[in-house]
């Protein structure tokens, strides 16, 4: 269990250091082409989307471990972070559940178009989507962020 808790601390970290660099760069950019940064500048905005949910576990783990609880634990801490250095954070889920209506014909479907328009909506600086995907490969493993 500690191997997992370390290769997960280890993802959160490598995700976390990946924003960080693309704000840093941002403003380093503004700073070169000699613009000031407006200190009144509206919020960075991110989303954060923590795949599946509700009726769709996504991968199981060989432990029972669902992939949609594990996605939504490492949201959680992505977003805690974010908010601690003042960006704002959009959730597309923040319980165990999806976007779409339970009579929807297609669930799939409609839980993505809706994922798709609150993002649209939100027109963030930048969208994360965690995923814990599994392959029939075994050399292929380990954690997914689009």
């Amino acid at each position: 269990m500690k191997e997992f808790q370390y290769k997960l601390l280890s993802l959160v970290m490598a995700a976390l250091l990946a924003v960080s660099m693309f704000f840093v760069g941002r403003e380093a950019a503004v700073y070169v082409a000699g613009e000031t940064v407006d200190a009144k500048q509206e919020k960075l905005c991110v989303v954060i989307d923590a795949g599946h949910g509700g009726d769709d576990p996504g991968k199981v783990g060989i432990n029972g471990a669902n992939e949609k609880d594990i996605n939504l634990e490492i949201a959680e801490l992505v977003k805690v972070f974010l908010e601690a250095n003042d960006i704002t954070v959009v959730m597309t889920r923040e319980s165990d559940e999806r976007l779409n209506d339970a009579d929807a014909p297609n669930k799939k479907v409609q839980d993505m178009k809706r994922r798709i328009a609150l993002i649209e909506e939100e027109a963030p600086a930048l969208t994360v989507s965690i995923h814990q995907n599994s392959y029939p490969e075994e050399y292929v493993h380990g954690a997914q962020v689009f």
